[in-house]
């Protein structure tokens, strides 16, 4: 009420109009911040997932580098195997146990017999 005793309906629909905007407000700005809170949540579980994926890619991006590595060096081990035998340079293992089992064959017979 005004000062002669009369209700103000300008008065009273701007005190309303402010209220209900202040409760807007209110709502408004809870629902953004369960909004958020879901979205950070969602964006966690994200970054999760990726660096859980990119582990797992890095992992076997590395268990394959291994393989490729151990099988350069075992087909460059062999070729070196395979080519000081033809060669006679160097013997390989097998060569060499060959020869020690000839040996072992050769000592266990008496020749002089």
């Amino acid at each position: 009420m005004d000062e002669n005793n009369y209700i103000s309906i300008d008065k009273m629909q701007k005190e309303a109009d402010e209220k209900f905007e202040k409760e807007v407000r209110e709502h408004n700005a809870e629902v953004d911040a369960k909004r958020k809170a879901i979205q950070d949540a969602e964006n966690a579980e994200m970054q999760k997932l990726y660096k859980g994926m990119a582990e797992s890619i890095k992992t076997e991006q590395e268990e394959q580098k291994s393989r490729e590595l151990e099988e350069a060096v075992s087909k460059a081990s062999k070729e070196v195997e395979d080519k000081y035998d033809n060669n006679s340079i160097i013997k390989s293992e097998k060569r060499t146990s060959m020869d020690k089992g000839y040996k072992n064959l050769l000592d266990g017979l008496d020749l002089n017999d």
